[in-house]
């Protein structure tokens, strides 16, 4: 499907993961957007890497009921402090597909302002979402 397939279902994510309500429900929300995407329909390898990173997150845990799903049995047992960090991934990773040179937007990072709280990410912002 390729990059800009991903950049659109990223950025409609955030809409759902910006939205009011418990961060889990923003997480389901946002992943019900962007699950089609696949780590090879991103370029750049550390893109790759970060969206591997946060779905193995958001589905770690296994279901004890088949009905029920990695995602929902994962989102069950997780920390509000969890949800958020996995967020911020989330963002990041928007953040960095709206900022590829493939993207429309270019090189010009002057548009969007990063979510970095974490240290040697995008700046020191200290916003968080969650």
């Amino acid at each position: 499907m390729g990059q800009e397939y991903a950049r659109e279902k990223f950025v409609t994510a955030m809409s759902s993961l910006v939205s009011p309500g418990d961060i889990r429900k923003r997480l389901e929300g946002a992943y019900m957007s962007f699950h089609p995407v696949q780590a090879k329909d991103l370029k750049s390898p550390e893109m790759a890497a970060q969206y591997k990173v946060f779905m193995s997150r958001l589905t770690a845990v296994k279901a004890s009921n088949p009905q029920q799903g990695h995602l929902h049995a994962t989102l069950d047992q997780m920390t509000e402090e969890e949800a958020g960090e996995i967020a911020e991934l989330m963002w990041n990773l928007t953040y960095d597909l709206l900022t590829s040179p493939t993207t429309p937007l270019g090189d010009d990072r002057s548009r969007i302002l990063p979510l970095a709280h974490s240290p040697g990410r995008h700046g020191s912002a200290g916003h968080q979402l969650g």
